[in-house]
């Protein structure tokens, strides 16, 4: 049986102030933390924000740290918010030395980048402050704030816009259900930046005055910042610690609404698809939710499509619900645990939080609650998430009860183990593109940076949609349509993205014209298209698939950390097949950015790779993958304790010939006690946070074809004259952080 997930510990730093304590007590007195801008270097004054009220030097004063910290919004939330949640978990270093760190982020360091950008951009990169621009990625937030809290066993970062960091549980989650660790923290943090502030005020979805969700004259959002983090147990780790469980986390679901990069559908599908699947986990009727925690932004569409998907499930005995935003302001990618810890306040202290602002109804159905309620009834809490690309997850906080579960009618089922198939690939990169002419005639790379060969997309795209989408969204487009059209799966059950970068060009176009004409003047559609998970978000819109949808920026793991999402996920038998990819853009700016930024980089590309994953055993399958593993500042002895000769006597390293990438892979290989054979791969396809999806790839081929290229072959040592059984992929991020998959040959019937 599966055990059941508990939460024991949380965080919070909104603008309700700091701490869990701060905030109840600003929730049961009804203050919103609402107001005029203060610490954000902005023009626009005019728009009320749910900031913080502190400092940046307050808050590193507070927690004793200096540069970079000092200066990353971002983390410092982060560190407030996830020291909180452990210290009132209890976890000692050797509890944190076995758990995992998972945040959602989708701003991560771009107050820094912010800074920084424009004297970078006029220099072309010839001035120190390049050296800046390397915390702007999300996984180094991430990295940040755990390295403050402890030394975790894994870390890795979500990004999908304003369900970030419910994703980010809803992974812990994950992991905990699949024996990986017995505990996880988990959930975001977002500082307010002009580039976000900028973004939402071009789409003009900012009201002027104090956010009113779901009143009929809403005008739009307040924006907010802040960090929340809650600590999620196995039962039995609980128990043998003797952690005092806060509520149980019984229920979870992401999928996709599949309508539009940044409106909802009218009748709320995404929505009402992931409050059903969540209330289905946890084995809980509609009429056993004691409240929802809307989404509730404020904006005209939202409210009225979120009222919709409920009023499907409820009809019009909706539970008591309200919108929480009108007191933080919209947290963005940090509003699902900053929610979640908030309905963890409720669920325990017995109070409903009201819905501020709110006057006049929508329309008949659907009134929120318009003043606190005190109730000791509450026992199982839907909190709702959802981001751009209709992003939509929801999860459910239920009272921990003494008694046995089945009292509450809660059953988890027995998981399944299921084996895992790589069904069908593709690739855009500077090798020849949609195909694998690289194994027999790979193309020389003869510069330090080296844009990708774009597809022919005629037959994958259709020719208008092409001229509107930018050249990362097309390299996505064309290897996923040609992946699933190999597979046969048109509708796969989950969509999971690894990228470094996103959508770079856009981002960067949009920090140009920010820098150029200040805050003005600045184009809706770059902000649109600037967020990590417009990527899959896009796929799940064109195949109009609703199920799972998550995207991962974790720097040179965001790739890993979606193959192995989509692996726990077949494995156990929570979905049956699904389109995985990695893909990331390097602009002629970032690569000179990188060349600062990353020494260890000696050819730096572009790559775009997507594969579909089954449990099916089937003859056309590529390979199987029978072990994918992620592992956070582990030393190289331990890495080097998993390799045997049995196993891994084929080893695809990324290997690129500069000393400061290698010697990790040296040190590592020096403590075999065996020769292995040794593979590479960025000689072919370069590098990027994303290119070890390309020795993936590469490895795959290999056991397809049962032949090693010439041009991949680092030593001949070994090197296997039969059957070619298995080939490892060893990866690492920055010497610390490393990452090890598996992959065996298919035996066909």
């Amino acid at each position: 049986m599966s055990e059941r997930i508990l939460i024991t510990g949380a965080g919070i730093i909104s603008a309700l102030g700091c701490g869990t304590e701060a905030t109840l007590q600003a929730l049961l007195e009804g203050k919103s933390g609402i107001g005029t801008i203060r610490h954000l270097p902005t023009e626009h004054t005019e728009f009320p924000v749910g900031e913080v009220p502190m400092s940046d030097k307050d808050m590193a004063d507070m927690l004793g740290v200096d540069y970079p910290e000092a200066e990353l919004r971002t983390v410092l939330l982060g560190i407030i918010a996830a020291k909180e949640a452990v210290n009132s978990a209890h976890l000692g270093k050797g509890d944190i030395e076995k758990a995992a760190f998972i945040s959602g982020t989708t701003v991560g360091g771009m107050d820094k980048t912010e800074r920084y950008f424009k004297s970078v951009f006029d220099s072309k990169c010839e001035t120190d402050d390049s050296k800046e621009l390397k915390y702007n990625d999300c996984g180094c937030s991430t990295e940040l704030i755990a390295a403050n809290i402890g030394k975790f066993a894994i870390a890795t970062t979500t990004s999908t816009a304003c369900s970030s960091a419910a994703n980010a549980i809803t992974l812990g989650a994950t992991l905990i259900r699949n024996g990986i660790v017995d505990i996880v923290v988990a959930g975001g943090a977002e500082a307010l930046t002009k580039f976000h502030l900028n973004g939402f005020n071009t789409l003009m979805i900012l009201d002027r005055e104090k956010c009113r969700p779901f009143d009929r004259d809403r005008a739009g959002i307040n924006l907010g910042e802040g960090a929340g983090y809650i600590v999620l147990e196995s039962e039995s780790s609980a128990t043998k610690r003797g952690a005092a469980p806060l509520a149980e986390l019984s229920g979870y679901a992401n999928t996709c609404d599949a309508f539009h990069q940044t409106a909802t559908s009218e009748n709320g599908e995404g929505a009402y698809l992931a409050m059903r699947k969540a209330m289905d986990m946890a084995h809980l009727s509609p009429q056993d939710i004691s409240y929802i925690n809307a989404h509730g932004t404020g904006t005209p569409n939202n409210d009225d499509c979120e009222l919709a998907a409920m009023e499907r499930i409820w009809g019009p005995n909706i539970p008591a619900f309200s919108s929480t935003k009108a007191f933080t302001g919209h947290t963005t990618s940090a509003s699902g645990s900053i929610e979640a810890v908030i309905c963890l306040l409720a669920l325990r202290h017995g109070f409903l939080p009201p819905n501020l602002g709110w006057k006049n109804p929508i329309r008949d159905a659907g009134i929120p609650l318009t003043e606190p309620k005190r109730d000791n009834e509450i026992h199982h809490i839907i909190n709702n998430s959802f981001g751009f690309g209709g992003n939509d997850s929801s999860l459910i906080l239920s009272r921990y009860e003494d008694t046995p579960h089945q009292a509450l009618n809660i059953k988890h089922s027995t998981l399944s183990i299921n084996r895992c198939f790589l069904s069908s690939m593709a690739q855009v990169s500077c090798q020849n593109p949609l195909c694998d002419d690289w194994m027999d005639n790979p193309v020389t790379l003869d510069k330090t940076y080296v844009r990708a060969q774009e597809p022919d997309t005629k037959g994958l795209i259709p020719p208008a949609e092409a001229r509107r989408m930018s050249k990362i969204l097309k390299r996505t487009v064309a290897t996923a349509i040609t992946a699933l059209n190999q597979s046969g799966i048109q509708h796969p059950d989950a969509i999971i993205t690894g990228t470094g970068n996103g959508c770079m060009e856009n981002s960067e176009k949009f920090l140009i014209d920010l820098c150029t004409f200040g805050e003005n003047c600045l184009k809706p559609t770059l902000f649109m298209q600037s967020t990590h998970n417009t990527i899959s978000s896009l796929i799940a819109i064109i195949l109009k698939c609703h199920g799972y949808n998550n995207t991962y920026s974790h720097k040179g793991l965001s790739f890993e950390s979606a193959l192995l999402d989509a692996w726990l996920q077949i494995k156990t038998g929570c979905i049956r097949n699904a389109l995985i990819g990695s893909h990331d853009e390097v602009t002629p700016l970032l690569s000179l950015v990188m060349e600062r930024t990353r020494p260890e980089y000696s050819l730096i590309s572009e790559t775009s790779m997507s594969a579909v994953l089954s449990s099916t055993a089937e003859d056309k399958n590529i390979c199987e993958i029978e072990d994918i593993r992620i592992f956070h500042r582990s030393d190289i002895e331990n890495i080097s304790s998993l390799l045997s000769a049995e196993t891994d006597s084929l080893l695809m390293l990324g290997i690129n010939g500069n000393p400061l990438n290698d010697r990790p892979y040296g040190k590592l290989l020096s403590l075999l006690k065996y020769s292995p054979c040794i593979l590479r791969y960025k000689n072919i396809f370069g590098e990027n946070f994303s290119s070890s999806a390309m020795g993936f790839y590469a490895g795959a081929r290999i056991l397809e074809h049962q032949a090693i290229p010439l041009a991949v072959m680092a030593n001949d040592q070994n090197a296997p004259t039969g059957q070619i059984e298995r080939i490892s992929i060893l990866n690492h991020s920055d010497g610390e952080d490393w990452s090890l998959i598996r992959l065996r040959r298919h035996l066909r019937h």
